[in-house]
């Protein structure tokens, strides 16, 4: 069985194959499925890795994508969502964990970044608690009061 990152992989490099109406069609449906967090991403992963070996399949009998799943990938893969199983809840909120680690990680440094500019190029020290990058959106209320 691959890892979801050697089915990405798989995928990408099978892609390269399609026509470019098929191709479209399988991206669409392809980002469409992807976005959706509440899904398996291995179960996603290996659903999209048959449909387009099915595709590049009907592709060498010259069959169009719209042929062999529909005109709507929309529709064709909201079919799939109701089929495919839920992500684990221990995997969700370890994907948020590290959302926020992330944003933390970027405030940090836009803090930084902006701190050494004011302090080296304008000769002043920021004031207390100025509400730089993400923390502006949830401490310019705060500060207010």
């Amino acid at each position: 069985m691959l890892s979801v990152k050697q089915l990405i992989e798989e995928n990408n490099r099978k892609r390269q194959e399609l026509a470019p109406e098929n191709k479209k069609f399988y991206n669409d449906m392809l980002d469409y499925l992807r976005l959706q967090t509440v899904l398996s991403e291995q179960q996603t992963e290996e659903v999209l890795m048959e449909l387009l070996d099915h595709l590049l399949e009907g592709q060498k009998e010259n069959k169009t994508a719209a042929q062999m799943f529909g005109g709507d990938p929309k529709a064709f893969a909201d079919e799939i969502i109701r089929q495919l199983p839920k992500e684990n809840k221990r995997n969700m909120v370890s994907f948020t964990i590290r959302i926020m680690i992330l944003l933390l990680g970027i405030d940090l440094v836009i803090n930084g970044i902006t701190a050494f500019v004011v302090e080296r190029f304008f000769s002043r020290p920021l004031p207390p608690f100025y509400p730089v990058g993400f923390k502006s959106i949830f401490w310019t209320p705060i500060s207010e009061i």
